[in-house]
């Protein structure tokens, strides 16, 4: 039993252990010093942790004083406060060359309590070359000498009597007594001033004014010696993105937004740090008493992407933009949302939305899925009492989206609406069949269109809202077109008339009113000022596909199978930078103009009248 318990509190001992937290390395060994850095390890103690961390810190600032530039130096090393820190920690004394600690800078803390007491450590670095300018800066100070002292008044008017001031650590300080400006520190007033009370008042640009009563006695010196003490400013950081880190002159001062105090009249280097965006270096300055606020945008670092299929091989895109095929590593992207897609022969497009933060590596890997085709029409036909045109059911594809990321561009908005396949989000197909040709063959055509409704909702619509964010003008006008019969392929194909302007984009917004003597159709207009040349980018402006026709037997079993080719072409450029958006249907061979109905038909034998030996016909859009 008693073994049992030992053994309880030895686990418990050893789990106590395993969840202190351990000291970093450099707290027991100090680091070495590398060919552009110089490091110290500062201790300090206390019952409170803030007075811990101020000792820590003057005791890392006094190391690297004494070990840079000796004993004999004073240094000027900027401390400073939040406003929700109790007390402003004081600077050291100012009496000989001061020594800046530019690029002295707090990298690591660690602290411990123990006995009631809290010790804390701060690793601090110094760069080799701050020294090395520093001590540099040193030796072209001339030694000055102690200011001479002013008088005023003469050594006949000593019995009205006698009054002398100075002020440390400077000389200087503009002397008023009464109001009145009487010179600089050090001073002497002999006889200048009755009698009796005088306010005394020094100003300096650098310290805090100091205001005393003094009493002139007849006969007798009065001395007024003063140390200043140092003025400060108040300053308000802010960051876009917020909680930047912030360090003034190397020192940690917290996170954005925060509020400080910085010495009056110095040059203060800022540093701003922040996990999604590049380090920013500013100076500051400001004058006694003064309150500034600051507003920093931070560059957001670009996040590195990298894409993976099962199987390899698929074309990879960035919102819109083809970067390669997979796997694709590190590929470099503005952080925010973007759009990654990704398509293969023969496998389902696969797409999604990912939103990246400044400087993040993502990795995305997508498994992608064999394509299965949909069924447009699939039907079971009725025995026709005498042949003729018979409608059959259209079941559509899916409606796809277009997506922007948040900071997109006028270039990025147009690129993705080129690129964006709309036209399959309101296509409509039918499947009919004529008269005999002759005794067996009998005629099929299958009838592609552009359902207007679906047409204005899932396209007129959201690319209007698109380009409404970019564009500099926009209305709504009818434009002329064209229109022509073409008895081949029997239907009729408008298009516009040459677009007046220039960087405008051009969105057909409803039919097209055929008239006897001129046609006009309804348009939406945006002017839109981008960059890119499109001509050149060679966005294809066109798609193949093609319509597969099967019919099965009525056990199930294909008994034929035909693929018709058409294209569609989603918009036009024109060589003013115009674009226009019109979907048009054409045969694989080009035939016309194109238009928004296009008939094609083929002709197939039966043995057999179709009604009696057909049980079901099916109609796919493949992908050319």
């Amino acid at each position: 039993m008693r073994s049992f318990v030992f053994f309880i509190l030895f686990a418990l001992c050893a789990v106590n252990a395993a969840l202190a937290k351990s000291a970093p390395e450099w707290v027991s060994s100090f680091p070495k010093e590398t060919s552009e850095y110089k490091f110290y390890v500062g201790r300090g103690s206390a019952k409170d942790e803030t007075d811990a961390f101020d000792a820590a810190t003057r005791n890392a600032y006094e190391q690297a004083l004494k070990m840079n530039f000796g004993v004999a130096m004073q240094m000027n090393a900027e401390t400073y406060q939040t406003e929700t820190e109790a007390r402003l920690t004081e600077r050291f004394v100012e009496e000989s060359a001061l020594v800046r600690f530019n690029d002295f800078e707090q990298i690591d803390q660690f602290s411990e309590e123990k006995d009631g007491k809290i010790t804390v450590w701060v690793l601090y670095r110094f760069s080799k070359d701050a020294i090395k300018a520093e001590k540099k800066r040193l030796a072209e100070i001339p030694k000055q000498a102690k200011k001479e002292l002013s008088v005023v008044g003469s050594s006949r008017d000593s019995a009205k009597g006698t009054l002398e001031i100075e002020t440390k650590p400077v000389d200087g300080a503009d002397v008023y007594i009464d109001g009145e400006r009487f010179g600089q520190t050090p001073l002497r007033l002999i006889g200048a001033l009755k009698t009796g009370r005088h306010d005394l008042r020094l100003e300096h640009p650098l310290y805090d004014a100091v205001e005393e009563t003094v009493i002139i006695v007849p006969g007798k010196t009065v001395k007024v010696s003063k140390t200043l003490k140092r003025a400060f400013a108040d300053i308000d950081i802010n960051t876009r993105p917020e909680q930047a880190e912030v360090r003034l002159n190397g020192r940690r001062i917290g996170l954005t937004p925060v509020k400080t105090k910085i010495p009056a009249g110095e040059k203060i280097k800022l540093s701003l740090r922040h996990p999604e965006t590049e380090e920013t270096v500013h100076y500051l300055s400001a004058d006694k008493n003064d309150s500034k606020s600051f507003l920093f945008d931070l560059i957001i670092k670009p996040a590195s992407l990298s894409i993976y299929s099962f199987p390899d091989g698929a074309t990879a895109y960035v919102d819109g933009e083809k970067i390669g095929t997979t796997p694709v590593r590190d590929f470099q992207v503005d952080a925010g949302l973007v759009s990654v897609a990704v398509e293969k022969d023969g496998f389902e497009y696969e797409r999604r939305s990912l939103n990246l933060k400044g400087g993040e590596k993502k990795s995305e890997t997508f498994s992608l899925t064999p394509v299965k085709q949909n069924e447009l029409v699939s039907f079971k036909p009725a025995a026709p009492k005498t042949d003729g045109h018979r409608d059959f059911e259209e079941i559509l594809p899916r409606a796809k989206a277009v997506r922007l990321r948040r900071n997109a561009s006028a270039d990025d908005a147009v690129a993705a609406l080129l690129r964006w396949n709309y036209p399959l989000s309101f296509l409509r197909v039918s499947l009919s069949r004529t008269n005999k040709i002759n005794e067996k063959t009998y005629r099929y055509y299958i009838r592609l269109s552009f359902d207007e409704k679906a047409y204005k909702r899932n396209f007129v619509t959201r690319a209007s809202e698109i380009l409404s964010q970019f564009a500099e003008e926009q209305e709504e006008d009818t434009l002329s077109e064209t229109c022509k019969y073409n008895a081949k392929i029997k239907n009729i194909s408008c298009t516009p008339d040459k677009a007046a302007g220039h960087d405008n984009i051009f969105i057909k917004a409803g039919k097209t009113d055929i008239g006897f003597m001129f046609d006009t159709a309804p348009y939406k207009i945006f002017k839109v000022f981008t960059r890119s040349d499109w001509k050149e980018r060679r966005i294809a402006n066109a798609s193949s596909y093609k319509v597969r026709l099967r019919f099965f037997d009525k056990n199930g079993q294909e008994a034929y199978m035909e693929d018709i080719p058409f294209r569609i072409r989603r918009f036009t450029l024109e060589k003013n930078r115009n674009i226009l958006f019109l979907p048009v249907l054409y045969t694989e061979a080009g035939d016309g103009n194109g238009s928004q109905e296009l008939l094609l038909a083929t002709d197939l034998d039966f043995e057999t009248p179709p009604e009696e030996t057909v049980g079901k016909i099916t109609v796919k859009i493949l992908t050319d």
